[in-house]
């Protein structure tokens, strides 16, 4: 075979084998699903960290909200345990025991505890959702798209660690106070977030108040510990919270949307 037809041939083959292993738009669709599902299940362990961490810490939360969440919990569990489409079906379980002993669990966790149970949820719910983008990538031969959002996935995955941490850390000021301790967890949060701001690809108003306010935090001079601080602290890393999850949400659309695109209808 000559080098015309060599190439010729080859290219043939590469356009017949896009085609076979491309994924029409409505196999796409079933995976934008399951990310939103995953999404809003995130949410809903957010809120029940946020209502339970007021429980547990004498503070006023509105129970009626907290029975509410739950119910979502459980709605969200026996859907994502029915879904076919996301990993396999001992994950699924894995998923749902998990999300279930959340519920389960109330009332019975330290604060520590609370939130190291409450992170993990929601790390295992954000590596499915990483499954899902990159089982529609490779399905629609779009595998070119992995690069950027695997650098996106990745600060999200690493602020999210840094954010426990910090929480972790807030929680221990008022049984072993460390300032030290505390300006270096909000150093390291601070630079997780600038690489999520920067790797973005676009400007959060969210994100960037709350790099604003987490920057004076990160000084020693700044920090005065009370109740009061503690409480102000938590509550930025709930702020922080959202606008790192709704970071990850429009960067999951966004590259959901380019597969989308680039499939056959």
């Amino acid at each position: 075979m000559d080098a015309f037809n060599y190439h010729s041939f080859n290219h043939l083959v590469g356009d017949v084998s896009a085609m076979l292993f491309s994924s029409s738009k409505h196999d796409i669709m079933k995976y934008q699903v399951s990310v939103s599902l995953l999404t809003q299940a995130i949410e809903y362990v957010r809120q029940h960290r946020a209502l339970t961490h007021a429980a547990l810490s004498g503070e006023a939360y509105d129970r009626k909200q907290l029975v509410n969440v739950q119910s979502h919990l459980h709605h969200c569990a026996a859907e994502i345990l029915k879904s076919r489409v996301i990993g396999k079906k001992v994950d699924r379980i894995s998923l749902q025991n998990q999300m279930t002993h959340l519920v389960d669990s109330t009332g019975e966790l330290t604060l520590t505890k609370s939130l190291v149970v409450h992170g993990k949820v929601i790390r295992q719910l954000i590596f499915q959702i990483d499954e899902q983008m990159l089982t529609a990538m490779t399905q629609a031969n779009k595998l070119d798209l992995a690069g950027e959002y695997n650098d996106q996935w990745q600060s999200i995955m690493s602020a999210v660690d840094a954010l426990t941490q910090y929480r972790l850390a807030i929680v221990a000021m008022h049984v072993e106070p460390r300032d030290e301790v505390l300006v270096n967890r909000a150093k390291m949060l601070y630079s997780k977030l600038m690489k999520v701001s920067y790797l973005y690809k676009g400007y959060h108003p969210n994100l960037e108040a709350c790099l604003m306010s987490l920057e004076k935090h990160t000084k020693a001079e700044n920090l005065k510990l009370s109740v009061a601080r503690q409480q102000e602290l938590y509550a930025l890393c709930s702020e922080i919270s959202a606008a790192v999850i709704e970071v990850y949400r429009q960067t999951t659309e966004h590259t959901c949307l380019k597969v989308f695109n680039a499939c056959v209808d």
